[in-house]
């Protein structure tokens, strides 16, 4: 049996069997699942944001609280930027 930590929304999804190839995904279905449970931690790796200069982790933020909309306010730059 494989654990896999992934979000998985409808019948069917994609999970990352090897974080470090991601384009490299792995087909899902939800009726192959043996059990479903929340994790305490992020699958980010850590200390990945050490490696992003400022602009970058502004970039990621403003991703995350727009839910990925490009036109999301959170995505303007500032007057005079």
């Amino acid at each position: 049996m494989r654990e896999s930590t992934t979000p998985i929304a409808g019948s069917s999804g994609a999970c990352h069997a090897n974080m470090l190839a991601p384009g490299d995904l792995t087909e899902l279905k939800r009726s192959d699942i043996v059990s479903m449970e929340p994790v305490a931690i992020s699958n980010m790796p850590t200390g990945l944001l050490d490696s992003f200069h400022e602009e970058e982790i502004l970039d990621l933020l403003a991703y995350l609280l727009s839910g990925g909309d490009p036109d999301a306010p959170e995505f303007r730059k500032s007057p005079g930027d």
